[in-house]
């Protein structure tokens, strides 16, 4: 027994003896673990919370047009494009009315040349139409183009007016002069008459308005068109009616009286008819003209 509590009594000296452990981390570092150990000891334990799953979105449209530049860009090259085709769009349109006009031009002074030199050549007047009647009938059938012209708008003419005096005249051409007519009416005195004032205003008309494409404007040939219809007009309505009158005899043993009523109106419509040309035409004379000759006139394009 003394044995037993002699080694009992040296191991407790020897624990003793020996230095305590110490905790080489810093007072800071300690004071921050103890105060974790006193929350985590106050709360109680939870088992954290998983995170939210996202939720799915719908994929971004994708934008197909192009960026502001290239937009742009492409909108300045659709104007540019635009104005291009207005531009040769133009220059077609006055290269056709040079055309049209100038192959009027020429057909009528075709008829005006054939006609001053038979009779030059001592024919009868009761012969012309057998010299120039058929070119007549179909150079003044290509005026027919200028109903299209004022209905397209590639001219400034009013639709209705361009209608009247086409059609009068192709009324004269086909149906009082060759399809129901007769010797005595071809051989008329006012069908020369009638060719002289025709040639003579379409020659002026048709150089006036060919010119007038590429900006030729000579005050001549603008005095002229605003000069001559003063006797022209005239004498032009006079030779229609004239012939028109002259043939309704023979309009009625071919055709019927039906035919006669609708030219006894036809002949009813020329007294206003040529009052309202007449004095539209003075109208336009004032306007362009004025009474003085300036060199740079305006002209419209027809």
């Amino acid at each position: 027994m003394l044995a037993v509590g002699a080694v009992n009594l040296l191991w407790g000296v020897t624990r003793t003896s020996q230095p305590a452990p110490t905790d080489s981390r810093p007072p800071s570092e300690n004071r921050e673990q103890c105060d974790l150990s006193r929350q985590s000891a106050r709360s109680p334990q939870t088992a954290p919370r998983e995170p939210k799953a996202a939720r799915p979105t719908a994929p971004a449209p994708v934008r197909r047009h192009c960026p502001a530049a290239v937009r742009s860009r492409r909108g300045q090259e659709h104007r540019c494009q635009h104005r291009t085709d207005i531009a040769m769009a133009g220059v077609l349109q006055r290269a056709y009315l040079l055309a049209y006009n100038g192959i009027s031009f020429a057909g009528w002074a075709w008829i005006l040349t054939c006609t001053i030199q038979t009779l030059a050549a001592g024919v009868p007047p009761s012969g012309l139409y057998a010299v120039v009647g058929h070119d007549l009938r179909y150079v003044q059938t290509l005026a027919a183009f200028e109903i299209v012209h004022a209905l397209l708008g590639l001219v400034k003419s009013p639709l209705f007016t361009t209608t009247t005096q086409v059609f009068s005249r192709l009324l004269i051409v086909w149906v009082t002069l060759h399809t129901y007519t007769a010797a005595a009416v071809q051989e008329h005195w006012s069908f020369t008459t009638l060719v002289f004032a025709w040639s003579i205003t379409e020659c002026i008309r048709y150089a006036f308005y060919g010119l007038a494409q590429i900006d030729l404007k000579p005050y001549p040939l603008v005095w002229l068109r605003y000069t001559s219809f003063y006797p022209l007009y005239p004498l032009g309505v006079f030779s229609e009616t004239s012939l028109i009158w002259h043939s309704l005899p023979f309009l009625a043993e071919q055709a019927g009286q039906l035919w006669v009523f609708a030219m006894y109106g036809i002949l009813a419509t020329y007294p206003p008819g040529l009052y309202m040309l007449y004095t539209y035409m003075i109208k336009q004379r004032r306007k362009v003209l004025g009474g003085k000759p300036a060199a740079g006139v305006k002209v419209k394009k027809h």
